[in-house]
């Protein structure tokens, strides 16, 4: 009788962890999905107003990259039975409001530039951070397939932020120290 009621606890503590895995990995692709949206309405009006070639140049990557990424996270996880949902965004929607400030509150190009690029480094690695906390709640048997690829996306996703470290680094020598943006 003991070990009956054992063994049901066990079962039902069992069923409790694994809902709320579930819900932990909706909750981080909802965000993921939510957070690559919003890239994808901020970063062509940001490439709009980028008077530099490698600017615009590395952003226009980016958001083709990013297309990629919602197109292979959504296909996964419907795969898996998890399509995405809208959400509020949280910790990822203060972060593209960073993004959208830094690219409008400026007037000088190369403080905009460099505010640009870098709240965008933030938000790149606050996505690189939420592809580890999926790839982590990912069972490593039974969700090998949706696993593979989260890791692959959350590389490609590391490979953005390179890109993004580089550009920060050319920027001095893109913007000439003074210019004004509407000058």
């Amino acid at each position: 009788m003991i070990q009956q009621r054992a063994s049901k606890t066990g079962l039902a503590q069992q069923l409790e962890r694994a809902k709320g895995a579930d819900k932990q990995r909706r909750s981080l692709i909802n965000e993921l999905n939510f957070t690559y949206g919003r890239l994808l309405r901020l970063l062509p009006a940001i490439i709009t107003r980028a008077d530099q070639d490698p600017v615009r140049d590395v952003l226009s990557e980016h958001v083709l990259l990013d297309r990629s990424i919602v197109e292979r996270l959504e296909a996964a996880a419907i795969a898996h039975g998890i399509p995405p949902q809208p959400c509020g965004g949280g910790a990822a929607n203060a972060l593209m409001e960073e993004v959208r400030y830094a690219d409008r509150s400026m007037a000088d190009k190369r403080a905009r530039v460099t505010a640009v690029v870098g709240s965008l480094k933030d938000v790149r690695l606050y996505l690189i951070q939420t592809w580890g906390k999926l790839i982590d709640s990912l069972e490593a048997t039974t969700e090998l397939a949706f696993r593979a690829e989260a890791l692959a996306l959350q590389q490609l996703e590391a490979e953005i932020y390179r890109a993004l470290a580089a550009l920060d680094g050319q920027v001095d020598e893109v913007v000439p120290v003074g210019s004004r943006h509407g000058a």
